[in-house]
């Protein structure tokens, strides 16, 4: 999980550590990265793989021996020899202090309260730029090769960190473009669709999370559907979209009417959230948009969308045919009979 208060104290164990290994002797520097080391290594998962490469600790041995040995060649001392194993740990151990914080570092910056402040300032572009500075380092580290390909090609260096600056460039771009995950909620008619909708409506409003959408309400007169009116979710306004029996001039859904102001006012609230929010709520999906109608329009290109969340309820016997047609082969059938609002809502918060 983010934290800003773990982003915060990055930073100051960076800077903490850069000037205790300038100031202080080497039992000090070398208990307090260590610790600090051990810290990011249990709260990072990616802090560990930067370090658990043998190429790494092959590096770091390396380091230190070719640092004993000019130490012992140009300082002729009786402690020319720990001088220069000093002088090694200290600069592998600056190189881990480095390392380690840049890429733990990259992870706080990927915070959504970081990246929603900076996206409305003029320097949104920020995060991402930190991000290719900060998780780039270990990786062009990664690539340099061994001593005696260095020496017999080196411009193959070159070549290797400017073609790895395009891949990282073509990562953070694809990161920042991801397509759209849409969630089917799926039940028999009657099982309670729309009021498990409802209850994700809670969760979002909660965490203050942007969303939009309609919802379709029955209206029920003797136990019997006489219609169904379309509510705007974010402003509950609300209109008359199917109504029992024959009206004339207009278009029939099995035993209903489908009135025209009501199916303008949906798919103009549709295209407004797919446009401004972050999470659009779609109920009751199914057989007139597979005739395409309803919500056809709207709903067409969706799996084309990057960076949204679709929540769509749909009967279960028409869900087949809705992702057949949509190509929403990628989608997340939620059977309700088995699945609760809440796991759903938190799986969702979590994702933003």
């Amino acid at each position: 999980k983010h934290s800003l208060a773990w982003l915060i104290a990055n930073v100051l164990m960076m800077i903490g550590g850069l000037i205790i290994l300038k100031f202080t002797d080497w039992f000090i520097w070398s208990i307090y990265i260590v610790i600090v080391a051990t810290i990011w290594i249990l709260r990072y998962k990616r802090a560990l793989k930067k370090i658990s490469n043998p190429k790494f600790w092959i590096i770091f041995v390396l380091i230190t021996m070719l640092t004993v040995f000019v130490f012992s060649r140009f300082d002729k001392s009786d402690y020319s020899l720990m001088n220069g194993l000093i002088a090694g740990v200290q600069m592998n151990l600056r190189a881990v202090l480095m390392i380690l914080g840049f890429s733990v570092l990259a992870v706080e910056l990927y915070n959504p309260l970081v990246r929603k402040y900076f996206s409305r300032s003029s320097f949104k572009q920020l995060p991402v730029a930190l991000e290719l500075s900060f998780e780039s380092l270990p990786v062009f580290i990664s690539v340099i090769p061994d001593f005696k390909t260095a020496i017999k090609h080196p411009i193959n260096i070159f070549s290797a960190v400017i073609l790895k600056a395009q891949n990282r460039l073509d990562e953070l771009q694809n990161k920042e473009n991801v397509k759209s995950t849409i969630y089917i909620i799926s039940g028999k008619k009657g099982e309670g669709k729309t009021r498990f909708i409802k209850e994700l409506i809670e969760y979002f409003k909660e965490n203050k999370l942007s969303f939009g959408g309609i919802i379709s309400e029955k209206q029920v007169q003797n136990e019997d559907c006489v219609a169904y009116e379309i509510v705007d979710v974010e402003s509950e306004h609300k209109a008359q979209f199917l109504v029992k029996g024959d009206i004339e001039g207009c278009e029939k859904i099995m035993k209903f009417s489908i009135l025209s102001e009501g199916l303008e006012f949906g798919n103009a609230i549709i295209k407004a959230a797919i446009e401004n929010k972050n999470i659009i709520i779609i109920d009751e999906v199914g057989l007139m948009e597979l005739q395409n109608r309803g919500w056809y329009q709207s709903i067409g290109n969706i799996k084309k969308l990057q960076n949204k969340i679709f929540i769509i309820t749909a009967r279960d016997i028409f869900v087949d045919e809705l992702i057949e047609k949509f190509q929403w082969k990628s989608s997340r059938i939620i059977n309700i009979s088995n699945s609760k609002p809440e796991i759903l809502a938190k799986d969702i918060v979590e994702s933003i």
